[in-house]
């Protein structure tokens, strides 16, 4: 699966100002992730959910690959107005060097206990 860093296009704009279309796919959930500068998050992958992540403010290093794979992960640096799509069995970690605030758009409802039973942690690396 390839990981592509997109910038949503605006899809509308007048003199009120604009709209972007940031997902243009089934939603299960969408969620507000605050992440302090410093901070780790992620560190796992899903066993059947998928998520876009839009950075709205700050930066995020996104590091990837295949569950399984004895290759290095892929690193990308996702900036403000950016955002990735993870599918189902890529294991990912993200860090912050700067406080970020993201969007989260995920394939499937994200309650706490659905999130639970499908993610399987890794251990950090990089």
């Amino acid at each position: 699966m390839e990981h592509v860093i997109e910038k949503p296009e605006l899809s509308f704009s007048d003199e009120r100002g604009y709209i972007k279309n940031l997902l243009n796919r089934p939603c299960g959930g969408v969620q507000f992730i605050f992440s302090r500068a410093g901070s780790r998050r992620s560190s796992h992958w899903h066993k059947e959910d998928g998520h876009v992540l839009y950075v709205l403010e700050g930066m995020m290093e996104y590091w990837h690959r295949p569950v399984g794979s004895t290759d290095p992960p892929e690193r990308l640096l996702l900036m403000r107005g950016e955002q990735i799509y993870t599918g189902p069995r890529q294991e990912h970690w993200t860090r912050f060097a700067v406080d970020t605030q993201l969007i989260s758009m995920s394939d499937r409802a994200r309650t706490h206990a659905e999130h639970e039973s499908d993610v399987v942690r890794v251990e950090w690396f990089e």
